[in-house]
């Protein structure tokens, strides 16, 4: 069935292409836009290119998105090319460029963004009536309420935004349960044992140094039974020396602390 006017649009414009059609189609307008008129299992070029053929009437909701768009650009050469009426109509104050210019640039525009909505809908309406040679009152046109149509745009954005305050309160009540509260000293003991560094002594030359004085400042000192390992008094070095106070050696020339032996490695941080 052809239809009076083809809708060409961004899909980006989908709430104004909704209002659009469906003020026209209130006033016994019949429109043709996709994705609604594409038949299910028909090639969606197809269906465009017949569209537009049967059309009286090729209205174009001229934005940036649809200025920028390949799809619309091969819909208005479809329609140049069969001789349509068109009818561009602002939905933005967008200057036509490239080959949308060229298509467009001796086309009487509806430019009227200064307007409410539904007085653009209303002098759209004038117009289509005029091409179609339809007589009849403006004061008789049906101007739907195009409220709904911005609020079912908007539904997406508010859900995601309800969802993420839901998150969020979540997260607030189960920090202030505690549930997300910080680890437990043990763990954080664990963490730091585990961040001790394993040394392989190596033999150097006989350095100075006592285990007394570090057995006393704080214990910092072990031994193995064979070995006493301990920080010296400088506290910038480790040493070792046998039980009986002979061959000291410096282990390395670094601040310790944390000295330990376990299974045979010396541990220190």
């Amino acid at each position: 069935m052809n239809h009076d006017v083809f809708i060409s649009y961004s899909h980006k414009n989908k709430p104004m292409a909704d209002a659009v059609c469906a003020t026209l189609e209130q006033n016994g307008i019949r429109c043709w836009y996709a994705p609604r008129d594409i038949a299910p299992g028909r090639e969606w070029a197809e269906c465009i290119i017949e569209a537009i053929e049967g059309c009286r009437v090729f209205l174009l909701l001229f934005s940036d998105y649809s200025n920028a768009s390949a799809q619309v650009l091969r819909e208005v050469s479809k329609a140049v090319s069969s001789q349509k009426v068109i009818i561009p109509m602002k939905v933005t104050d967008t200057v036509p460029s490239g080959s949308m210019e060229y298509y467009l640039s001796t086309v009487h525009w509806l430019d009227m963004l200064d307007q409410p909505l539904q007085e653009q809908l209303r002098t759209l309406l004038m117009r289509v009536d005029s091409v179609l040679q339809i007589n009849r009152d403006a004061d008789s046109y049906v101007i739907p309420n195009t409220k709904r149509f911005w609020r079912k745009a908007r539904l997406p954005y508010i859900i995601s935004a309800a969802a993420l305050i839901v998150v969020l309160a979540m997260v607030f009540l189960l920090a202030k349960s505690g549930l997300l509260a910080r680890p437990s000293a043990s763990v954080s003991k664990d963490k730091a044992s585990s961040s001790k560094t394993a040394f392989t002594v190596v033999s150097t030359e006989d350095k100075l140094g006592t285990s007394i004085s570090n057995a006393n400042n704080n214990g910092l000192a072990t031994e193995d039974g064979t070995f006493i390992y301990y920080q010296s008094n400088d506290g910038m070095s480790l040493y070792r020396m046998r039980m009986d106070g002979s061959e000291k050696q410096q282990l390395c020339n670094m601040p310790v602390r944390d000295i330990n032996v376990y299974d045979g490695k010396l541990y220190f941080s």
